[in-house]
């Protein structure tokens, strides 16, 4: 009996450590509300966008970082990194840089 405990609280533990607040937040807002606050957040990084038309959520890393593309009005294409920190620490990126570099392309589930 022992054991199952152990190990149960080492599964719970590991989800612990890839939990994300501020991406919880973001994929329980409406897809408008959440539209709002990534223009919202790009406007305040003095980022171009204006509108967002799309908002997709490409899911998260084993380090429990989310990843957001976000389309703008005005053409803007970026990802979004959300680190799993308290205060939803974020790096924008332009998607062409993205692609060029490697990582995982914009608008792409993973």
């Amino acid at each position: 009996m022992r054991p199952v405990a152990i190990l149960l609280a080492l599964c719970l533990c590991a989800g612990a450590a890839r939990a994300n607040p501020a991406d919880d937040i973001l994929r329980a807002m409406s897809d408008a509300a959440r539209r709002t606050a990534f223009a919202r957040m790009l406007s305040a990084s003095g980022a171009s966008c204006g509108q967002v038309l799309e908002a997709y959520r490409q899911g998260r890393d084993r380090r429990g970082n989310a990843y957001w593309s976000v389309r703008c009005a005005t053409g803007l294409a970026v990802q979004v990194r959300i680190a799993p920190d308290s205060g939803g620490s974020t790096h924008i990126a332009d998607c062409a840089a993205v692609a060029d570099a490697g990582a995982p392309r914009c608008f792409t589930r993973f």
